[in-house]
């Protein structure tokens, strides 16, 4: 199935006609439309699902509304008395091998305070009327509505899909719809009910009333477990309600600086800590400069007393006396007047200079360049690192400034304590409800066994027209052997798809991720995920793991059929990270199906995600909301593109 146009008239935010083209060209399956909140993606993406199911369209109605009221809602206010509100949209299907244009066209208007609706199916642009009365039967033929979800899917709640109670039920209905095993199973049903009415017309009155008491026992279990899937499937839309406000109170909590309160004691235990630290690096600086630093102060004049001890001759007053003493030597052995009046002379002046320069100082003990270089050094990294605590005792103390008082968000933190508590009960309550359910299954699975049992024994004991056991006996070897290959079928099926499901979750996780295997309870169609051999509860994954599993189960399923239908992905990157998102970009947009349209806010896809996708796309739109005409508007484009 390929939708190939779309036409709204006076539905919800849309007054008058609107009309977009959709179909996928040159192979480029992805439509992609960009909207800001409340400008009519999500009114788009019902009117879609409602134009195709009606009443047995899976958009919640928004709220506790019924069909009729929400049909009334949705007519949009600005729209004129005389006008009708409608829903159109043309579609190519194959018949037969052959593909067919279909316009499908559901209309309603309000006459007297009621909801006046009519549906019409065009075929080849001729108005097929016996079509349009069965068109209910003829949509879920062509596309069931019991898997509806696995095409319109929203990527703020998919996550949810995920959960061990909500996934076993997709892959159950997927495998049942997809691979026709519902046909299967109605077969079968159909032959019980023939064998039970062969049996009837030989079996006597008591024996007719054991089977009448099997079927009503039959019946009330199955109207039990209707009433309780409805129960679980209100407690699951609590839950989502729960969960949609858990989200909206934590931000507001994070804009009224939630984290930032949640760090105060730890701030301050470090503004103690840096405190003490501050101390310590301040009494190091002092010890430096009372031992050392004040040398660099006469750093010049020192290096001018090493200069002159290098270039002095190095006499001092030790060496003269000995001077003194070998010159005396040799005046006594040399009776020469002039040598020893020149050694006289010269001996005065040496004398003569020992006042002008103090040659008694070690060398070695005078401070040099090296010495000059670590206090200076050992200096600045001191001088740096007390910096650098004073900064960051001030960013400390702005954060402690901006940190809201307990008052402020007291409100905030006591409604998320509720809305937990709340949710923790309803998920519990949702198990408990899974749990009467699987167990009045089990009821029901003995109940038809006994039911069974009885007929053959009606069988063996009623029936005396050899033909009439003949064709019962027949019947019932068929219906065993359709059982079989029912169960067999399934089997296979969940092989395919266990393989198929760890496949495309590698395929969009990143490089370093876990390494998930998954498999599938092939009794109760629970999914059981395994790391490293050992099984892991999916509460315990991210929520963009999550949603990876979720989108992984969809994917599968769709490549497991053997039709293909468009998928609708509202706020497809919400719940994951950059890296993700570029890996569902590239390999999960482009392969789920031959039509896939893409409803995404500013935030999601924008950027390298844009680029990645672009040469995928056949259309782009924006939807903007026009205020001069009360109107949301199709433009043909994309933000900032």
């Amino acid at each position: 199935m390929i939708i190939n146009k779309i036409k709204l008239n006076n539905f919800g935010i849309f007054r008058g006609q609107h009309e977009i083209d959709i179909a996928p060209k040159n192979e480029k399956p992805v439509i992609l439309f960009g909207a800001l909140n409340g400008s009519g993606k999500t009114t788009l993406l019902e009117g879609i699902q409602i134009a195709l199911y009606g009443q047995s369209s899976k958009v919640g109605f928004r709220g506790k509304k019924n069909y009729h009221q929400y049909l009334k809602s949705m007519i949009n206010h600005y729209s004129e008395e005389n006008e009708s509100t409608y829903l159109e949209i043309i579609f190519t299907e194959n018949i037969e091998g052959t593909n067919e244009e279909f316009i499908l066209k559901r209309e309603w208007k309000e006459i007297a305070g009621e909801i006046k609706e009519s549906v019409s199916i065009f075929n080849e642009l001729i108005f097929d009327g016996l079509t349009s009365v069965g068109v209910d039967e003829f949509m879920e033929d062509i596309m069931p509505s019991s898997i509806s979800n696995l095409f319109f899917f929203d990527g703020e709640k998919i996550e949810t899909l995920a959960m061990p109670e909500k996934s076993k039920h997709i892959i159950q209905d997927g495998i049942y719809s997809l691979l026709g095993i519902h046909s299967i199973s109605d077969l079968i049903n159909s032959l019980t009910i023939f064998e039970r009415r062969k049996l009837s017309e030989n079996a006597k009155d008591e024996d007719i009333q054991k089977i009448n008491n099997f079927d009503k026992k039959i019946e009330d279990l199955e109207n039990k477990i209707a009433i309780l899937k409805q129960d679980k499937s209100a407690s699951l839309n609590q839950l989502d309600s729960l969960n949609k406000k858990l989200k909206e109170n934590s931000h507001q909590l994070k804009s009224n600086g939630y984290e930032l309160f949640k760090q105060r004691d730890s701030i301050r235990k470090e503004n103690i800590e840096l405190e003490q630290y501050k101390e310590k690096i301040f009494s190091e600086l002092s010890d430096l400069a009372f031992e050392k630093t004040a040398l660099v102060m006469v750093e010049n004049q020192i290096n001018e007393l090493r200069e002159e001890l290098v270039s002095s001759s190095g006499f001092n007053a030790s060496n003269i006396n000995l001077l003194s003493n070998e010159f005396e030597a040799i005046k006594n052995i040399s009776r020469d007047s002039t040598i020893q009046n020149y050694l006289d002379e010269r001996l005065m002046k040496l004398k003569s200079s020992i006042d002008s320069m103090s040659y008694d100082i070690d060398i070695n003990l005078i401070p040099d360049s090296n010495f000059f270089k670590q206090i200076k050094d050992q200096n600045k990294t001191l001088q740096d690192e007390y910096q650098s605590l004073i900064q960051k005792i001030k960013t400390n103390d702005n954060q402690l400034k901006a940190i809201p008082e307990e008052d402020t968000i007291k409100k905030y933190v006591e409604i998320e304590l509720e809305l937990t508590e709340k949710i923790k009960d309803q998920e519990l309550n949702i198990r408990v409800q899974q749990q009467r359910i699987d167990e009045i299954r089990i009821e029901l699975d003995k109940c038809y066994y006994e039911k069974d049992s009885q007929f053959k024994e009606l069988s063996e004991k009623q029936v005396k027209n050899d033909l009439d056991q003949i064709i019962i006996a027949k019947s019932q070897k068929t219906r065993n052997t359709l059982q079989e290959y029912r169960k067999r079928l399934v089997q296979n099926q969940i092989a395919k798809l266990e393989d198929l499901i760890s496949k495309s979750y590698a395929s969009m996780q990143r490089k370093e991720d876990r390494q998930l295997r998954f498999k599938i309870v092939p009794d109760s169609f629970t999914l059981i995920i395994n790391e490293n051999q050992k099984e892991i509860d999916v509460a315990d994954l991210s929520a963009g793991e999550k949603q990876l599993v979720a989108i992984s189960i969809l994917w599968s399923l769709t490549k497991s059929s053997s039709k293909s239908f468009p998928s609708l992905i509202d706020t497809p990157l919400a719940r994951l990270d950059s890296e993700h998102r570029q890996n569902i970009v590239k390999n999960y947009f482009p392969k789920t199906s031959e039509q896939v349209l893409i409803f995404s806010t500013d935030e999601e896809v924008y950027g390298k995600h844009y680029q990645a996708l672009k040469s995928n796309i056949s259309h782009e739109y924006l939807i903007n909301f026009d205020g001069n005409l009360k109107t949301s508007q199709f433009t043909s484009g994309y933000f900032n593109s």
